[in-house]
């Protein structure tokens, strides 16, 4: 007899860890433990899946978690999870999980479009020393986002624009929208102790830029050059300053340039400079998210609506084959 260990709780995380992570499988009689096999992991997501009712639901949700590996890149695991929309097609049929298709097709179709944008001569324009990497998201597709207000700063736009260029000149009727708050960045910081790479989410990486070519800045600054409200620079900024391990900002008297003590509080008039003096063993490492929900998260999945809209297609083709049918007849159908 085989017992499967699984972290998580839900149908969906059950099934993610077949296809996402790594999994064991034990002997009820073998205490020890060894890794499954690709094509057990891949049967074995596609036997869950048949037995899931609301499939629609389960669907809705397993986008979403999808959405979030494809553009971490970190959880991915591309041959596993291609074989198993493959399998799950051939059951279920191809509308099923078109748009979980569609979006791993997606990141593939971006990574070529980037090389290709960096070997154009459109890609001079992108700063020195300077990386620049684009994920290409089809809107119909893909969980809906919500609006980005955010300002890139000069650096970033330039790139911005140069590959929106390169795009359109290829796409005539397609168009960009931004998304920036999915996206992250890696910059080098020259600290006193050690240089550092820290990689963040960009609007994290463009408050640490501004503040360091302008020398300081009050919060009032940094809401007008980034473009956000106050409640959305209020979290950047606290995940700079109020973090215990990743406190790269110091606030400081703006008349006397003294440091000043961290408060759990920030108001519109604080100053903030970069903390030259700011340790850390590792010298790459990632910064905690800003915590700021409503921009993050991709709206869940409205299920009810997507099921009316079927239901509604679906008695219109009934009724155009049948052109009348009794009340229980068009139910059992």
């Amino acid at each position: 007899m085989l017992f499967f260990f699984f972290k998580q709780k839900t149908a969906y995380e059950m099934l993610r860890s077949l296809v996402g992570s790594e999994m064991c499988i034990r002997d009820s009689h073998d205490i020890a433990t060894k890794p499954v096999e690709e094509s057990l992991w891949i049967d074995s997501s596609v036997a869950v899946f048949d037995c899931i009712e609301a499939k629609d639901v389960f669907l809705g949700h397993s986008k979403t978690k999808l959405a979030k590996r494809l553009l971490s890149s970190k959880e991915f695991y591309g041959d596993i999870e291609r074989s198993v929309l493959t399998k799950l097609q051939a059951l279920q049929g191809k509308s099923v999980i078109y748009a979980l298709k569609v979006m791993v097709s997606d990141v593939e179709n971006g990574e070529v479009l980037s090389r290709d944008f960096k070997t154009s001569p459109l890609a001079n324009r992108v700063p020195n020393n300077t990386q620049f990497n684009v994920k290409l998201l089809t809107a119909n597709h893909w969980p809906s986002y919500v609006e980005d207000p955010f300002v890139p700063p000069p650096a970033l736009a330039s790139c911005i624009s140069a590959f929106t260029q390169f795009y359109e000149s290829t796409h005539t009727t397609s168009t960009l929208t931004w998304r920036h708050y999915l996206g992250s960045a890696q910059a080098s910081i020259a600290f006193d102790k050690q240089p550092k790479e820290v990689t963040g989410t960009i609007r994290q990486i463009s408050v640490l830029s501004m503040v360091d070519e302008a020398g300081r800045l009050t919060m009032h600054d940094l809401e007008k050059r980034l473009g956000l409200d106050g409640r959305s620079t209020t979290s950047l900024i606290a995940s700079l300053y109020m973090h215990k391990y990743f406190k790269m900002l110091d606030l400081v008297n703006p008349e006397t340039g003294d440091i000043l003590p961290t408060r759990n509080t920030i108001k519109g008039s604080d100053t903030f400079q970069i903390n030259r003096k700011y340790a850390f063993k590792q010298r790459k490492f990632t910064i905690e998210p800003e915590r700021d929900g409503g921009l993050v998260e991709a709206k869940e999945p409205n299920v009810s609506a997507f099921r009316i809209t079927q239901c509604d297609t679906t008695i219109v083709r009934i009724m155009k084959s049948q052109q009348s049918m009794k009340y229980n007849e068009l139910v059992e159908r």
